[in-house]
C-alpha cells in the first residue's frame, strides 16, 4: 500500500461502501472430521469395513435395488422473516421443491429443524421407505446423530418430533454437506423467508402461521347416526334410495354433484363454463385494481378473491362464502359500525348456531338452484321476446352463417 497509494484509495472506497452494512468476520468451524466423511461415504473401500460401519447407518444394509430418496433442506433467518427450503427427488430423478414462510420468529436452528420436519412430514405422505437427508447444519444433524446434547426446551422439543418422524422410515441417514452443495435448497429458504414473488409456478409454497412443535387444538367430532349425506352415500355405494318417492328423486337430483371414493364423499368439479366465467371475473377484478401497475397482481389477489367470495350473484342473491360455510362473514366495517348480530353476539351460542347452519346447508344450496334456474328463463324470456318462431322441415334450404359453424376458413376471401 505504500509503494502503490493507488490501491489505498481503493480499499477506502470499498471501506466506505461496505462499512453501513455492517459486515462482521467470523472464522468458520473445522470441517476436517467432516471432510473425512464425506470423501469415505462418496469413495468407499474395502479396506476399510469399521470406518463404513461407524458413517453409515441402516441404508448400507438395504439390497442396491432398494428405492432411496434424497431430501435437501435449509431454513433461513433474517430481518425480514424466516422461511424454509427443501427438495425432496425420488429414486427416479423427479423432484418436488417446496417453499415455506414462517409468520412466527424463528432462528437458524429453528427454521432448519422446521425445514427438515416438513420434509419428514411430506416424505411420510409420499410413503417413502427410505431417505436420506443432506443439511449444512452442525447442530442439526450431531443432534440426530447422539454427537451434540440438545439444551434448550425448543431444540429438545423439535429434536423429539424429527426422532418420531423418523420411525416411519425402515432407514433414515442425515448428513452434514458444505452450502456450496445445498445451494438450490440454501437460494429456496432465503426468497422464502422474504417473499414468494420471485419463485417459479413449479415450486409449491406454504406459509406456517406457527411452530410445528406446538399442540394443535383438536376439536373432537362426533358423528351423528342421522346425516344429509347418508342416504347419498347409500345411494353411491349400494344403489339403495329411500321409499318415499319424492326424497328419492332429491337424491337422484344430488347425486351426480357427488363421488364416493374409499369411503369419502367428495364434491363434483365445477363445469368448465363456470370456471371461465369465474376467471373472467377475477381477471377483470384485478385489471380494475391494478391500472398501470401489472407486475403487482400477486399482492392484490387475495382482496380480489375475497371480494368475489363476499359479492352477493344476481342469479341466487347468494355469496360464495354463503354457499360453502352456510353463514355470511363478518365484514370490517361492521365491527366499526355495530350492526344487530355484533351486537347479540354471544360465544357460547355462536357455535351451536353455525353447526345449526351447516345442517341448513343443503337447503339453501336447493333455494340457489331454484332461483338460478328463474334467473335463465327469465333470461331467456326476455332475449327471445323478439325471436320468430318458424318450424324447419327436412328439405327445407337454410342460411347458415360461417362465423357460427365456421366450417370454412376465417380469411378475408373465404366465405362468410
Amino acid at each position: 500500500m505504500l509503494h502503490k497509494p493507488k490501491n489505498f484509495g481503493r480499499l477506502a472506497k470499498w471501506a466506505i461502501e461496505l462499512g453501513e452494512h455492517d459486515i462482521r468476520y467470523r472464522p468458520g468451524p473445522a470441517m476436517k472430521g467432516q471432510i473425512i466423511a464425506d470423501f469415505i461415504a462418496e469413495s468407499p473401500n474395502k479396506n476399510h469395513p469399521k470406518i463404513l460401519e461407524e458413517t453409515t447407518t441402516s441404508l448400507t444394509q438395504n439390497p442396491e435395488k432398494t428405492p432411496l430418496w434424497t431430501l435437501y433442506i435449509d431454513g433461513a433467518s433474517s430481518n425480514e422473516g424466516s422461511g424454509a427450503g427443501l427438495i425432496l427427488t425420488d429414486p427416479d430423478g423427479k423432484e418436488i421443491t417446496y417453499a415455506l414462510r414462517f409468520e412466527f420468529p424463528a432462528s437458524n436452528n429453528e427454521a432448519e429443524y422446521e425445514a427438515l420436519i416438513a420434509g419428514l412430514e411430506l416424505a411420510v405422505k409420499m410413503e417413502v421407505c427410505h431417505l436420506q437427508v443432506f443439511s449444512n447444519s452442525l447442530l442439526m444433524t450431531n443432534h440426530l446423530k447422539g454427537t451434540y446434547e440438545a439444551r434448550e426446551k425448543s431444540m429438545k422439543r423439535y429434536l423429539a418430533k424429527v426422532l418420531s418422524l423418523q420411525e416411519n422410515f425402515k432407514s433414515f441417514l442425515i448428513t452434514q454437506v458444505p452450502r456450496l452443495k445445498n445451494k438450490r435448497a440454501n437460494a429456496l429458504s432465503k426468497l422464502a423467508s422474504s417473499s414468494f414473488t420471485h419463485l417459479t409456478k413449479n415450486v409449491l409454497v406454504e406459509v406456517v402461521p406457527c411452530q410445528s412443535t406446538e399442540a394443535a387444538t383438536i376439536n373432537v367430532v362426533t358423528e351423528s347416526e342421522v346425516a344429509w349425506m347418508n342416504p347419498i352415500v347409500e345411494y353411491l355405494r349400494d344403489g339403495r334410495l329411500p321409499d318415499d318417492p319424492i326424497a328419492a328423486r332429491k337424491i337422484r337430483i344430488k347425486a351426480p354433484q357427488y363421488s364416493l371414493k374409499q369411503a369419502t364423499v367428495y364434491l363434483s368439479s365445477t363445469p368448465p363454463s363456470k370456471i371461465e366465467v369465474t376467471n373472467r371475473t377475477l381477471l377483470q377484478g384485478l385489471k380494475t385494481r391494478l391500472g398501470k401497475s401489472k407486475g403487482q397482481w400477486v399482492e392484490e389477489l387475495s382482496n380480489v378473491l375475497w371480494e368475489y367470495r363476499m359479492t352477493a350473484k344476481a342469479d341466487n342473491n347468494c355469496t360464495p362464502f354463503s354457499l360453502v360455510y352456510g353463514s355470511e362473514a363478518v365484514l370490517p366495517p361492521e365491527i366499526g359500525i355495530p350492526t344487530y348480530r355484533i351486537s347479540s353476539y354471544e360465544e357460547s351460542k355462536n357455535n351451536e348456531e353455525l353447526r345449526l347452519n351447516l345442517e341448513l346447508l343443503e337447503e339453501r344450496k336447493e333455494m340457489a338452484a331454484l332461483c338460478e334456474a328463474k334467473y335463465k328463463r327469465q333470461t331467456e324470456q326476455y332475449y327471445n321476446q323478439k325471436a320468430r318462431h318458424q318450424q324447419i322441415k327436412v328439405g327445407d334450404h337454410v342460411l347458415q352463417k360461417n362465423e357460427a359453424s365456421r366450417q370454412q376458413g376465417q380469411k378475408k376471401l373465404d366465405p362468410n
